[in-house]
């Protein structure tokens, strides 16, 4: 049967579940919506003939309507590539269970058993085929894409309790929110998005015009800033090949195994394109010659300097380098032609915390009473690092507040899922983080400290109002009595 997408389902991002609109009679005679005796659910083939996609959905609802439409998961919009007022096919599906399911994750700081026992948290009763992509929240909030690689025994099945995991730890998903899921820098990302992507996705007026697009961007700043995260943001803002290559990666102790390692790197982002190749710590392999001590760093330095060259006569493949300490690399790196363009990623300011906050809370179940614009005045010079540290640090104090440690350890405590993380938990956590961004010379200067958070001090700070900020807030009033002020005053202690 046919059905027309009307709708998002709000707050089901990858549940699978589909609300059906129809004549109830005729959609029972076509098996949609019959729950099989073997299942707990309705299952549903969705199809877009267009794109000859097709993947599994749970009927959650089935309402008596004229015209025949569906409200969906936005995830199963995505995985059949449509779009809001599109046409699609349902019909009734065979439910199999999945005996194996192989998976990629965005994240490779998860113990295995604890991403398993969130798939299974997440993907029960689920159908699922390759290709479909599914999003898990750590207790913290923090979002974990979860790419589906094959399932077993036939393409289309059901997640159930017997279902095998397979973690494919070779192969690193990306998110699918591009730039926008960068909390914070508003002016970088404009600037990324214009000299950037605009040369991928506009081709056409660069080559009109005989402009070379950029080849190279280096981003620079402290630890913990989202360098490495805004890399893989501008690989998912476009679906392009992403490929990444660490100084772990490229140090070999054979003769050429090094520079091997770098040009096939290149050639695999030549062979498919858009690519982006991330190089993190970019220092690392590229660091100035006329400094390094080992032959094998000259030759690295040649062979990447060599790499970019050749990457003139290619379209679509951007190198995205990382550092914190820029002034460390090859000279020969840092100009045009190579790395075009030099983005400092600094500390955010309170705008940025507050929106780097509201992005990592966005899945954290909190209290109503949490003001995070207040905890991002209270958090001068953390970087974006710092403050997902003190999101997981108020999880935890949320959870340790209502349960010992030895009945969490054995599984006793209960209902831990429900619980809310309260302003005192963030309170206790801001107690524990530290700012990174305090040990760097560059932090935003507090502007919004007035006289009430001096504590004490009561005499002094009269004489300073009265001799220094009258003078600066009314100077005509001294003129007005023949007093002349102060030019200084001398703090000391």
């Amino acid at each position: 049967m046919k059905f027309i997408v009307k709708g998002i389902k709000e707050k089901c991002e990858g549940t699978a579940h589909i609300d059906i609109y129809g004549n109830i009679n005729s959609l029972q005679e076509h098996g949609i919506g019959n729950i099989d005796k073997t299942q707990k659910y309705a299952f549903v083939n969705l199809k877009n003939g267009a794109k000859n996609l097709c993947v599994g959905g749970i009927v959650k609802s089935l309402s008596k309507n004229d015209e025949n439409y569906i409200n969906i998961d936005s995830c199963l919009l995505t995985d059949i590539s449509a779009n809001i007022g599109s046409e699609v096919t349902l019909e009734p599906m065979i439910a199999e269970h999945a005996s194996e399911v192989h998976i990629a994750v965005s994240s490779v700081d998860l113990n295995i058993n604890d991403l398993k026992n969130l798939c299974k948290t997440y993907l029960l009763n689920q159908p699922l085929c390759e290709g479909q992509r599914k999003p898990i929240y750590l207790f913290t909030g923090e979002q974990i894409n979860v790419e589906i690689l094959k399932v077993s025994p036939s393409n289309l099945c059901i997640f159930a309790d017997k279902t095998e995991i397979i973690h494919d730890e070779g192969k690193m998903v990306l998110s699918g929110g591009g730039l926008d899921e960068v909390g914070g820098l508003a002016n970088e990302k404009r600037i990324l998005r214009e000299r950037i992507l605009l040369p991928i996705v506009q081709p056409e007026f660069f080559s009109a015009h005989g402009i070379r697009p950029p080849r190279g961007i280096l981003l620079c700043g402290p630890p913990g800033c989202g360098k490495t995260m805004i890399a893989r943001a501008l690989a998912s803002e476009i679906d392009a090949n992403f490929l990444e290559l660490s100084g772990s990666e490229v140090f070999s102790p054979h003769y050429g195994e090094s520079e091997k390692v770098i040009n096939e790197t290149f050639h695999k982002a030549e062979e498919k394109t858009p690519s982006i190749i991330l190089i993190d710590e970019v220092d690392s392999i590229g660091g100035a010659r006329s400094t390094s001590k080992g032959e094998l760093e000259r030759r690295l330095v040649t062979t990447l300097l060599t790499a970019m060259d050749g990457m003139r006569s290619i379209d679509n493949v951007v190198v995205v380098g990382t550092t914190n300490t820029p002034n460390d690399l090859d000279p020969a790196l840092r100009r045009p032609g190579r790395f075009d363009y030099e983005i400092n990623i600094g500390v955010p300011d309170k705008i940025g915390r507050q929106d780097i906050l509201e992005k990592k809370t966005e899945h954290m179940s909190i209290e109503g009473d949490i003001d995070l614009g207040e905890i991002a005045r209270k958090t001068h010079g953390f970087v974006g690092a710092d403050l997902m540290l003190l999101c997981r640090e108020a999880a935890f104090e949320a959870l340790t507040k209502d349960f010992s440690l030895s009945e969490l350890v054995k599984r006793e405590a209960k209902n831990t899922t429900n619980l809310k993380i309260s302003k005192k938990d963030f309170d206790n956590a801001l107690k524990k983080v530290k700012p990174s961004g305090l040990r760097e010379f560059a932090l935003e200067v507090p502007t919004h400290l007035g006289w009430k958070d001096v504590g004490g001090l009561a005499s002094i700070k009269d004489t300073i109002i009265q001799e220094i900020v009258k003078v600066l807030t009314n100077p005509d009033s001294f003129r007005q009595v023949g007093i002349t002020p102060v030019k200084g005053i001398l703090l000391y202690g």
